[in-house]
């Protein structure tokens, strides 16, 4: 919510504030099938000796079962075939990628195959809270004193967004476990493992952005949030979910915007 917040604080008003939850997209049903693949993954018990191969099927077989399951929403989008093609073979490369991303893991490891590998799951889809900011996060995978974000970007810029997140996380990460990060990195799916050195001045900057935001957001009023007009509303793909909100004029159905909304 910070991250909203900071890219348009109307976009924080309709999803925070309004309670309007958006139509979900494809991108997002995408990101959700992929991580439910990744937790699947690292819940196999005990690899082979032919694990790279296992490995290979086992996620595929994964894919296939996950998007499967999701399908009917997919379908309810009345995308073209083609482009619910194209996403499901990008999303077959992106679990491939993830599989050598664990299979070069465990070569280089001097560890034998399933101590390596068990030692790679840490603790996933953790939610860490600190009363004091105010703040909740819900972190990948927390591994000892390193923390992982994966990411189904189609670009792997460490942005200001990426550092604002992970500065947070690590803030989170020393409140509940008392000790510092060594580590942060984000698995970009389609480009694989970039580690992200999170310094002191970016967790100052992380707290100061969480008061702002904070001072900010006690209002109910649409004045107190105003619109952040950029590329970010409207691009050649896609736009905001709250575009036809923010500019009725140019959405032929809006009339009938808020029925395209959960509550």
């Amino acid at each position: 919510s910070i991250n909203t917040y900071l890219l348009c604080p109307r976009k924080y008003y309709y999803r925070y504030i309004k309670r309007l939850i958006p139509p979900e997209d494809i991108a997002l049903i995408r990101g959700r099938i992929l991580h439910k693949v990744v937790e699947n993954i690292f819940n196999i018990k005990e690899l082979s000796e032919n694990y790279e191969f296992e490995l290979k099927i086992v996620s595929l077989d994964l894919l296939n079962k996950v998007w499967n399951e999701n399908l009917p929403t997919i379908k309810s989008l009345n995308l073209n075939q083609n482009v619910i093609n194209s996403y499901f073979e990008e999303s077959k490369e992106m679990a491939l990628k993830f599989i050598n991303h664990i299979t070069n893991k465990i070569k280089q490891s001097s560890l034998d195959v399933n101590t390596t590998f068990n030692n790679m799951k840490g603790i996933r889809e953790i939610t860490l809270e600190s009363g004091q900011l105010g703040v909740k996060g819900i972190i990948d995978v927390v591994n000892d004193d390193k923390i992982i974000d994966y990411k189904t970007s189609s670009r792997d810029d460490i942005t200001e967004e990426y550092k604002t997140q992970l500065g947070i996380y690590s803030i989170l990460f020393n409140e509940k476990f008392k000790k510092p990060l060594s580590s942060a990195s984000l698995f970009f799916f389609k480009f694989g493992e970039r580690e992200v050195k999170i310094t002191d001045s970016d967790i100052i900057e992380a707290k100061e952005k969480i008061n702002i935001v904070k001072s900010k957001t006690s209002s109910e009023n649409l004045i107190d949030y105003p619109q952040k007009i950029g590329r970010f509303c409207k691009w050649s793909t896609g736009k905001c979910p709250y575009f036809g909100l923010c500019f009725p004029k140019d959405n032929p159905n809006s009339k009938n915007n808020s029925k395209l909304y959960k509550y």
